[in-house]
């Protein structure tokens, strides 16, 4: 993708994609194409994907929450921005221990 060629990385990993559609990798840099072509529908559609297949791909996470900041539509940024906390919120709320609930100790108990 450096020789900025959009069409073809996206054919390509298109065709990757098609032989093994369980590799987060794929979905995240055909993602990563379409957000330098400016289709950033497809890219969000894309980082879901990969994110789907192996929730815990970090890249997919970063793909998805740099979409936003391309836009030009402040309403579409801040929507796309809640969406990806929320997606991230609940991804490791349900994931770490330090998100779960744990009794608070009272005044006297410090």
């Amino acid at each position: 993708m450096s020789a900025k060629q959009y069409d073809q990385a996206i054919n390509s990993y298109s065709q990757a994609i098609a032989l093994d559609s369980t590799n987060p990798v794929y979905y995240s840099n055909r993602a990563a194409a379409h957000s330098s072509k400016g289709d950033h529908l497809s890219a969000v559609g894309d980082a879901e994907k990969a994110i789907t297949v192996d929730p815990s791909f970090v890249k997919a996470y970063h793909r998805l929450g740099y979409v936003p900041f391309l836009s030009v539509d402040a309403v579409d940024i801040h929507t796309n921005v809640v969406k990806t906390c929320s997606i991230l919120h609940r991804r490791l709320q349900s994931r770490c221990i330090c998100f779960q609930a744990r009794p608070r100790k009272g005044p006297s108990e410090s």
